[in-house]
């Protein structure tokens, strides 16, 4: 009786009877996407004034938004670029959004050919 006892419980267990709760499924966070893009004009003569826009959607928020002309940091903030630019030299303009989880999307480099 014992031993019966011990198989149909094993059995009730196995089928999943027994602490069936529905199975947690893994969160899956991804990095921003960006649907606005935009560099104009990319080519020019000194003192070029070039507009640059680029906008991001997240589930948990875009925490900051940089441009970097290659070698450092020339936009830093917390909305979406939709700003101007004067550049006196040709230029790489690379765009970063950045979440709350600190996961990244790069556009660029968008190279500015300065005359």
């Amino acid at each position: 009786m014992k031993n019966g006892l011990l198989r149909g419980l094993a059995a009730y267990i196995l089928a999943g009877s027994i602490g069936c709760e529905k199975p947690v499924e893994p969160v899956i966070d991804s990095p921003p996407v960006c649907s606005t893009k935009s560099v104009s004009p990319v080519s020019g003569f000194s003192p070029l004034a070039v507009n640059l826009k680029y906008s991001c959607q997240d589930d948990h928020g875009v925490q900051e938004y940089s441009v970097n002309n290659g070698s450092s940091i020339i936009y830093q903030g917390n909305k979406p670029i939709d700003t101007t630019i004067t550049l006196t030299g040709p230029a790489s303009l690379s765009f970063t959004a950045t979440d709350s989880a600190n996961q990244k999307t790069v556009y660029g480099p968008v190279p500015v050919s300065v005359l």
